[in-house]
């Protein structure tokens, strides 16, 4: 199974230090996330390279590899020369990942011109996977709107699963993982 992965970028979950204590839980919750879906057959995870969520998730996958060696990771960009206008140290965490994962590809092999390429890359991830997770909430739009509105009327013709974890979820999980470990702490 190969799955994409996408959802919010770091500024619109008003994360803007890379050692902001939700990034680590964060993660985490990726992880199992990506054990479940292992579980289930996943074999490749698909994502792009936004800061925020896509990179944390590259991040979950390049940890959870260490147990799970099968999983292979793709780095799926939109189009050439991807980040090059990012501030130096959001282009070094993009090139540390690029470095890390088993397969970097750019869907447009011209730099930014237009939307569409934006648009094709979309369509190249739907057609490239098997079903898409995203954290996201239709009550708090950001960029991933987009994303996931091309899900949707990708579904409308074609048997493609979206598991949407939402703001409720991220709350309960994420004070569910930090009582499990305040209580490992207290061992």
């Amino acid at each position: 199974m190969k799955l994409w992965l996408t959802g919010y970028r770091n500024y619109e979950m008003n994360i803007f230090q890379p050692t902001d204590r939700r990034i680590k839980i964060l993660r985490e919750l990726i992880k199992e996330q990506l054990q479940e879906k292992i579980y289930n057959g996943l074999e490749w995870l698909l994502i792009g390279g936004e800061p925020g969520i896509e990179q944390w998730s590259a991040e979950a996958g390049i940890a959870l590899k260490k147990s799970e060696p099968s999983l292979k990771i793709a780095l799926m960009l939109p189009y050439k020369e991807f980040g090059n206008r990012w501030k130096p140290e959001r282009q070094d965490q993009l090139s540390q990942l690029k470095s890390q994962v088993d397969f970097v590809g750019e869907v447009s092999q011209q730099s930014y011109t237009s939307p569409q390429q934006l648009r094709n890359w979309q369509q190249f991830m739907l057609k490239h996977t098997d079903e898409a997770l995203m954290i996201y909430d239709l009550q708090y739009p950001g960029k991933s709107q987009y994303a996931y509105q091309a899900i949707k009327r990708y579904q409308d013709s074609n048997d493609y699963n979206l598991d949407l974890l939402d703001m409720d979820w991220l709350e309960v999980s994420s004070l569910d993982y930090l009582t499990e470990n305040a209580e490992k702490d207290l061992q």
